[in-house]
């Protein structure tokens, strides 16, 4: 997985078989938001928990990952939580730990709900961290097959 910021500074670059699974994970939730479509991906498949949850593998190049999506009573995404997209130091140590996206506020966009509002959560044993926060998300795309 690579980051960076303003297409110029480079933040990080894991090419571990962790990194590309966070990579696949992140791939799989961001989609989501700007292309829904991605949810009949064949790279995307599910298992039923509840009538609320679901268990999604996200499966790519022999590299899968996990987590559990939860929907509302409309069928809206409130949330993804997967305890493999990332590492961090805990107690001095190098583990997995967990991340949550929340969704939130949706509205119709041609026809389609998008969420307005996405939180990105770092969650540790002891404490939660928000790292990126957006409300008022807009989402618009242009038509240049129909001129």
């Amino acid at each position: 997985m690579k980051g960076i910021l303003a297409r110029v500074i480079p933040l990080f670059n894991v090419t571990s078989e962790q990194g590309y699974c966070a990579g696949i994970i992140s791939w799989f939730i961001e989609s989501i938001v700007l292309n829904p479509s991605v949810l009949f991906s064949e790279f995307v498949s599910y298992e039923e928990m509840d009538e609320q949850h679901l268990k999604v593998t996200i499966s790519y190049q022999g590299i899968s990952g996990t987590g559990i999506l939860t929907l509302n009573e409309k069928g809206e995404i409130t949330e993804f939580y997967s305890d493999e997209r990332q590492t961090g130091k805990v107690d001095g140590e190098e583990r997995l730990i967990g991340w949550r996206c929340e969704c939130s506020n949706y509205e119709y966009i041609q026809s389609i709900r998008y969420p307005k509002e996405i939180k990105a959560i770092k969650v540790y044993p002891d404490k939660e961290i928000v790292y990126f926060d957006a409300d008022q998300i807009s989402v618009s795309y242009r038509n240049n097959f129909l001129k």
